[in-house]
């Protein structure tokens, strides 16, 4: 690598890393707030906050076109999917797995 390259590479590396103290410094007023809640809480306000966005949506004169709206899932949905609960299944003991509905065991 020339001394250039070395400046170039140097600088973008620059340049990601302040991106993400920038990322950061956004979210954060958002994410204090929650970052203390149990998984519990967290739910509690997800809900509340579906239940407003539907709210909104009911209100809408294309209500009923808007909810039929369906979006595809990303083409590789379905790999990372199986990749994913495999590494799930992978880290959990199968005890845990014995009384769910759709693994009884």
């Amino acid at each position: 690598m020339t001394a250039d390259e070395h400046e170039r590479t140097r600088q973008y590396i620059a340049r990601l890393d302040q991106s993400r103290a920038t990322l950061a410094e956004e979210v954060e007023p958002d994410a204090a707030p929650v970052r203390h809640l149990s998984l519990e809480q967290r739910g509690d306000l997800v809900a509340r906050l579906c239940a407003s966005a539907w709210a909104i949506l009911r209100s809408r004169e294309d209500f009923p076109g808007i909810v039929a709206q369906r979006e595809l899932p990303a083409p590789d949905y379905l790999d990372k999917w199986r990749t994913l609960s495999a590494r799930l299944h992978a880290t959990t003991p199968t005890s845990h797995d014995a009384g769910h509905p759709h693994n009884p065991r």
